[in-house]
């Protein structure tokens, strides 16, 4: 062999679309099915992200029943196949070079039951005879190695497998090629950013979802809007919408397709009929009436509703109209401009005029839930006078203090074991603290009554998030210390890469209200699937400041004071006479002035 010889690169010279309509082509054949229209597109964008890898993450908003699941079916049998001998055949081409070991897909769905849905068609489709057909030609030669109830596995270390997204499961771990969300729309956040996403990191591959419309805009609804902004951009497609109009007009186009077809075939003469069926097996086939039952099944719907095509399920399963009943609480450049970059959560020894809010797990706090404490820090020496505020004659405007949080801790396990002490080490670093709020709903009240117990030397009450009232003012102090400007959190350099702070902004910009019929009584919440402990709990500790102040708090002695056996409480002149001034003002004052 020559010293100069060089090995030809062996690279396929097709595009990255092509070869995606070639596995397509391959997964249709192998199930049976032909796509329609539009789950053809989309199905081609996921294998060119698989392909290319560029940061393209597709996603769906299909119709109620409109047939995901087979696209998601045709996708992994066809890369699964394919893809491991294509890596094997042109190691030289960085698209399917990855998969020389193996191409690994990943299914998830809120319910063990939805992941299944999609993993038994797949199974299915794997075992059927079209496939085997396949697996036998002498150019594949594969052959299923590993057929389970989750997964399935080929003999080219393909590998498929299907789990459940649950806040109460544990899907860290895990390496996929590809990953695909079903029923996105039901997934929180959390889950997926910190436990679904990061599956991808050592293959850049695309994280799929697929969903339809619900009454909460959370993670799904965000990337939705996300894509189509970044479409404007580049001029690459990534999201795929069909109404149940856009269903119903594609499935009728193929009914009248065949019909056609079928009548052109009967019109031709017996040799005529002989050539056409020798280059398409199928050209004689009557047309078949199923493309309709998406119509029918629509009609059926609608006779149920009487025509009601505002009903709010039908707008949201079929006509994938987000309910507009809600809002964005806190807009995410509003929450934004709040932080202050140059100040760090948790550090103790802060001193100040200090309250706190405890939001407590309300289910297993191992796997799901999590109890949240936060810390406040309330600048009496800086007041801020609403001058613009209407009051009667003679009375004073109202009185305002900007409000920090310095603090942000969460705990996990048993309360008796772990969570107590936990809560209570924390409230050692702030030995100025005044006044404790926790929601006392359901678990929280022997945890308020426990505490309480436990921390004479703080103030400490307990509110029902479960008093509607109690937990509208509660939120609409929130609010209005957010948009004006009056609530600040730390957001420092090593603050800002920790979890706990990712995790507030999730949960605060994530947040949505809305009104009760026509009542003045709002309700703000995560949206389905996601948490809002954190804002609940910040929300309770700027309660808690207001009501410090509406207690008049007494000033401690300063040898008994906050002595948890580490510190005693200090408070500086300006403190104690901003307090006693503010305090003086208030007896005369009008109860609708009140606002700390």
């Amino acid at each position: 062999m020559s010293a100069n010889f060089v090995r030809p690169l062996r690279k396929m010279n097709l595009t990255s679309k092509e070869v995606a309509q070639g596995i397509i082509k391959i997964g249709e054949t192998i199930c049976g099915i032909k796509l329609y229209p539009y789950q053809y597109v989309f199905a081609i964008a996921i294998v060119i992200a698989v392909l290319d890898r560029k940061g393209v993450h597709p996603t769906a908003l299909f119709s109620r029943q409109c047939g995901k699941t087979e696209t998601v079916a045709i996708v992994a049998i066809g890369c699964c196949v394919i893809l491991p001998g294509l890596a094997k055949a042109f190691p030289d081409d960085p698209r399917v070079r990855i998969f020389s070991k193996g191409f690994f897909v990943g299914i998830y769905a809120p319910k063990e039951k939805q992941a299944k849905l999609a993993f038994d068609r797949i199974r299915k489709y794997a075992h059927s005879p079209r496939a085997k057909e396949f697996y036998n030609d002498k150019g594949v030669m594969l052959q299923i190695t590993k057929s389970r109830g989750d997964s399935v596995a080929w003999s080219n270390n393909a590998f498929v497998l299907a789990s459940t997204a649950s806040e109460n499961t544990d899907n860290e771990g895990e390496t996929w090629h590809l990953l695909i969300c079903d029923e996105s729309q039901k997934l929180s956040t959390t889950k997926i950013k910190k436990e679904l996403r990061p599956m991808l990191a050592s293959t850049h591959g695309p994280f799929v979802q697929i969903g339809t419309a619900t009454a909460s805009k959370a993670y799904f609804f965000k990337t939705i809007e996300s894509s189509v902004e970044r479409e404007r951009d580049d001029g690459i497609r990534r999201h795929f919408q069909t109404d149940y109009q856009g269903v119903i007009a594609q499935r009728r186009h193929a009914y009248e397709e065949e019909v056609e077809r079928f009548e052109a075939f009967q019109k031709m003469r017996p040799p005529q009929q002989k050539l056409a069926l020798e280059a398409d097996e199928t050209a004689g086939d009557a047309p078949n009436d199923v493309h309709l039952e998406y119509e029918r099944f629509i009609e059926d719907e609608l006779r149920d509703l009487h025509g009601d095509i505002d009903d709010e399920s039908f707008k949201t399963n079929f006509r994938l109209l987000w309910a507009d009943n809600r809002m964005i609480a806190i807009p995410e450049h509003i929450w934004e401009s709040l932080a202050i970059p140059n100040l760090e959560m948790n550090l103790p020894g802060v001193k100040g005029y200090l309250t706190a809010g405890l939001d407590v797990a309300k289910g297993d706090s191992e796997k799901s839930d999590q109890t949240v404490l936060s810390i406040t820090l309330t600048d009496v020496d800086h007041p801020v006078i609403d001058e613009k505020a209407i009051v009667a004659p003679g009375e004073e405007p109202p009185i305002h203090y900007v409000k920090t949080v310095i603090g942000l801790f969460t705990f996990r396990g048993d309360f008796e074991e772990v969570q107590y002490d936990g809560i209570i080490d924390a409230l050692r670093l702030y030995p100025t603290l005044r006044y404790l709020v926790i929601d006392s709903t359901g678990m929280g009240d022997p945890v308020y009554s426990r505490l309480r117990d436990l921390l004479p030397e703080i103030q400490v009450e307990g509110v029902s998030w479960s008093h509607f009232k109690m937990k509208s003012d509660i939120y609409k102090r929130f609010l209005m210390e957010c948009k004006a400007g009056r609530l600040r959190y730390a957001a420092g350099p090593e603050t800002r890469t920790t979890r706990e702070f990712d995790d507030m902004n999730d949960q605060v910009t994530g947040l949505e209200k809305k009104f009760i019929g026509q009542s003045s009584v709002m309700v703000c919440e995560a949206p389905e699937g996601d948490h809002d402990d954190y804002p609940d709990s910040i929300a309770l500790s700027i309660y808690a400041s207001h009501r410090s102040f509406e207690e008049e708090i007494p000033e401690p002695e300063e040898a008994e004071a906050r002595n948890f056996g580490r510190n005693t409480y200090a408070p500086s002149g300006g403190q104690a006479k901003r307090a006693d001034s503010y305090r003086a003002s208030r007896r005369g004052r009008s109860r609708y002035n009140r606002a700390a």
